[in-house]
């Protein structure tokens, strides 16, 4: 009952992708269809956590897009997987040791391809902004384990006029109970590789809608999916490229898959059509 509440609290009437529970009998998932979210935006063609990756997603017509945060030296959330800029970048250090000033003098697109040379590192704001005006889920991982992070997600949030339309994983689960402490009706997710018995439970104790597991984890338990959906959770795995494994999540009905590859995606599950 408690998630069921939370469920409709995190999301208004007018978000479309989601069944309410009387009418989940109708549906094999939760959502209309299992949704596309691009994993760090569509990040098997653009440098992964780019403006370029996230409106190649858009164009893609994924559903919504994964990404990851920490602060800049100077407070701004910037959108990144690594806590150094080594792997993605020119530059050297961790991203919390510099401004973002400073950041814009590095290119975050030349070591995927020459064809990106200049990208900058975007600001989180950049990224609620387009996932709003193309009507996309927007599923934050938070990466800091600064307890100042949950509060400032849902600061910009609200001030992007994102609130409805984002997800909050991690797996630092700490972080998604200071997000509930933040603001109770956010929709949190816990991330986990592990195997976790009975998740579903877990997922219920500690007050989220989703569950994100490494895909892997669906094969364990057979009726994985369906224990969750007794409970009204969502079940979000990631990251799935593979064709095979794509379909297998789905006909398992799974809410949404999130994955390096939405096009393939689409033409998997007949949405080109």
């Amino acid at each position: 009952k408690k998630v069921d509440e939370n469920f409709k609290q995190g999301y208004n009437s007018n978000y479309n992708k989601i069944i309410r529970k009387e009418q989940r009998k109708m549906a094999k998932t939760l959502t209309e269809r299992t949704l596309i979210i691009a994993h760090r935006g569509a990040s098997a063609y653009a440098p992964e956590n780019t403006m370029p990756a996230y409106e190649l997603a858009a164009k893609m017509k994924a559903d919504g897009i994964e990404t990851d945060v920490h602060f800049t030296a100077d407070g701004k959330i910037v959108t990144l997987h690594d806590e150094k800029i080594d792997r993605t970048s020119n530059g050297q250090g961790l991203v919390t040791e510099y401004t973002y000033e400073e950041l814009l003098n590095f290119d975050f697109g030349r070591k995927f391809s020459p064809d990106f040379k200049g990208t900058k590192l975007p600001l989180m704001e950049d990224l609620f902004n387009l996932c709003r005006e193309n009507n996309m889920v927007c599923n934050v991982e938070i990466k800091s384990a600064d307890p100042a992070m949950p509060a400032a997600l849902h600061a910009l949030a609200e001030k992007t006029g994102m609130l409805d339309l984002v997800i909050y994983s991690s797996f630092d689960h700490a972080q998604l109970e200071r997000m509930l402490e933040v603001n109770p009706k956010a929709f949190v997710a816990p991330l986990y590789s592990f195997n976790m018995v009975k998740p579903w439970d877990y997922t219920e104790n500690i007050g989220a809608l989703a569950s994100h597991p490494k895909h892997n984890q669906l094969k364990l338990y057979p009726n994985y999916v369906e224990k969750c959906h007794e409970k009204g959770i969502r079940v979000h795995p990631w990251t799935v490229d593979d064709p095979e494994v794509a379909t297998f999540l789905a006909e398992a009905g799974c809410d949404a898959v999130i994955t390096n590859k939405p096009d393939l995606l689409r033409e998997i599950y007949g949405l080109n059509d």
